[in-house]
């Protein structure tokens, strides 16, 4: 609320007349629009015909009466803050400093607000021209204005500057009654900012840019700061330059390259300017292949009451191209599989495969590597990553691969040359090993076990009581895993029962890895006089049964011996295969 509503200058009285035999009479009021936006006061008096009245009298008149009513404003009170220019510079012989524009929408003719204006940088304060951030607005001025300037508080050495060499965007809120109403940005451009970097790569005599450069050679690397911008916003102080590594180089300093000078001082003027750096990067750094080397040019002021000491200003990225010569190297992964297959093809037996039992792998070392002219020696090692598969070797310049068992196993080869005594070359000036490899692999036969006896034919003959003879079953190829054979009696071909012999043990196993199991039979002595007896025996691994059976002749103990001369015929039938019975009579 502010004033009473009023009309022209002074109040005017109006006259309501009630005719008679009424009570009463009504009177109608308009409030007009006005430009403030202030809700007012209306003050309505009724005074009787008869008493005097005095419009500048604070006495209401005898029997008068009187109410106050509240116009209500229809505005609504804005307010806007902008700024002129919005751009602005920290120092130098730029402009630094904004004028603010603080306008309420509408004025407040009775109690104008005070407005507070605060900056949200601690480096800079917004004031109005009697030197405080709050004033009051005139009754007489629809807006106010207000210096942005740059704060006194943050004075370094001489500068109005906040030291970090980096703009700002500064926002400025205009606060009436606590409340904040309206807000505007104002950027402020620092002037300290590091100048821009070029890093270009030459030969010494100045050729380039260059993309690469090699080992054992010495370049140029040229650097060129750019204080050229339009604004003004670059430094003019001296400027520090030093090349260092950077992120993603393989090269190592004082090991792959050297950079001399260390630094480079640039001064100020004129406003673009070279320094020049010499690159040497180094030949024999004992390792092979190319590498990429990465140069940060890293930039710093003089002057620390500016901000930042030092950051990257530019990058050089350059691919050092190994030039040793190398006494030994791989040949190409194509190259290398060819001489695989090539041998194993050799290798493979009459089904086309490659298993347990067949030829070698016979790989020549320069199928493998480019070898030395005359003058080195050579000598390689050959491994193989799981011997259950390959076993593999190297002797005098071939590489042998064994078959074990079914699987793909990977072969490596390491090749090293030396200088041979009274050789071209009396030092080893570049790197002499290299290495390959290679995978190999071993077909998978069916499993297929045999049941054999001995090989002397009289062992074929077993007296009770007597020592025994061996089987075994032998498998086409070295087992996966363990497999067990029983040993068992042919029923239909055998007349010898289950208790006229002894099997050790009847179970068998063949382990993983290996290829045969053996056991002893042997006659059981039971002091009875009997015929002889034949035993045929056959073995079975689950539901496979082993090729071949072994046939045996049990003889009593209580008989005599068979004469000499039955002996040896005995043993000649037997080895043409003619197995007739014989009974002692």
């Amino acid at each position: 609320m502010s004033e009473i509503a009023t009309y022209g200058k002074e109040p005017h009285p109006n006259t309501l007349t009630i005719q008679a035999g009424q009570s009463s009479g009504s009177v109608t009021v308009y409030a007009n629009t006005d430009d403030d936006a202030e809700d007012e006061i209306l003050l309505l008096q009724v005074i009787p015909q008869q008493t005097v009245f005095d419009p500048y009298s604070d006495m209401l008149g005898v029997g008068g009466k009187e109410r106050l009513f509240m116009v209500v404003d229809s505005h609504e009170q804005g307010y806007a803050l902008t700024a002129v220019p919005a751009k602005i510079y920290e120092s130098g012989d730029f402009a630094t400093i904004s004028t603010l524009h603080f306008t309420p929408n509408h004025r407040q003719l009775d109690d104008p607000p005070f407005v507070t204006l605060v900056s949200d940088h601690p480096a800079y304060a917004t004031v109005f021209p009697n030197g405080r951030s709050t004033t009051q607005l005139s009754t007489t001025s629809d807006s106010v204005t207000a210096e942005f300037q740059l704060a006194s508080r943050r004075r370094i050495g001489g500068c109005n500057c906040d030291g970090d060499r980096t703009d700002d965007d500064v926002v400025v809120s205009a606060y009436v009654g606590g409340q904040e109403v309206a807000k505007t940005t104002v950027e402020v451009v620092d002037v300290h900012k590091l100048p821009e970097v070029t890093v270009t790569a030459m030969t010494e005599s100045g050729t380039g840019p260059l993309t690469q450069v090699a080992e054992g050679s010495t370049y140029k690397v040229m650097v060129e700061l750019n204080r050229n911008k339009p604004s003004g916003e670059v430094t003019n102080e001296t400027i520090t330059v030093s090349l260092k590594s950077g992120e993603g180089s393989t090269a190592l300093a004082d090991a792959d390259f050297v950079i001399s000078p260390s630094s480079r001082n640039i001064a100020g003027s004129p406003n673009t300017q070279i320094g020049t750096f010499t690159l040497q990067v180094l030949a024999g750094d004992g390792d092979i292949g190319d590498e990429m080397l990465v140069l940060d040019a890293m930039v710093k002021g003089r002057t620390s009451r500016y901000g930042t000491e030092e950051e990257t200003g530019g990058t050089l990225s350059l691919d050092v191209v190994d030039v040793t010569t190398l006494n030994v190297e791989p040949r190409t992964d194509a190259e290398v599989k060819l001489a695989v297959v090539t041998a194993r093809n050799a290798a493979e037996g009459a089904d086309d495969l490659w298993t347990f039992g067949d030829d070698d792998l016979a790989i020549k070392l320069g199928d493998l590597f480019k070898l030395p002219a005359e003058g080195f020696t050579v000598s390689a090692d050959a491994t193989s990553a799981d011997a259950k598969v390959v076993m593999a070797e190297a002797d005098e310049g071939v590489v042998s691969v064994t078959a074990v068992g079914p699987g793909t196993a990977t072969v490596t080869v390491t090749a090293t040359t030396a200088a041979s005594a009274g050789g071209a070359s009396a030092a080893q000036i570049s790197a002499d090993i290299a290495s390959v490899e290679f995978e190999v692999e071993v077909d998978e036969l069916a499993l297929v076990l045999m049941l054999s006896g001995p090989e002397d034919m009289d062992m074929m003959n077993l007296v009770e009581g007597g020592d025994g003879a061996m089987v075994t079953v032998s498998a086409n190829q070295k087992v996966a895993s363990d497999t067990k054979v029983m040993i068992m009696r042919d029923r239909s071909m055998s007349d010898a029962d289950d208790a006229d012999f002894t099997i050790e043990p009847m179970e068998l196993m063949i382990s993983a890895g290996e290829t045969e199991a053996t056991a002893t039979v042997k006659a059981v002595e039971d002091d009875m006089a009997e015929d002889m007896e034949e035993l045929v025996l056959y073995a079975m691994a689950g539901d496979v049964q082993a090729t071949g059976e072994v046939k045996f002749y049990l003889w009593d103990a209580a008989v005599p011996a068979l004469p000499i001369i039955a002996q040896f015929l005995l043993s000649a039938l037997l080895a043409v295969g003619g197995y007739r019975r014989y009974r002692r009579r």
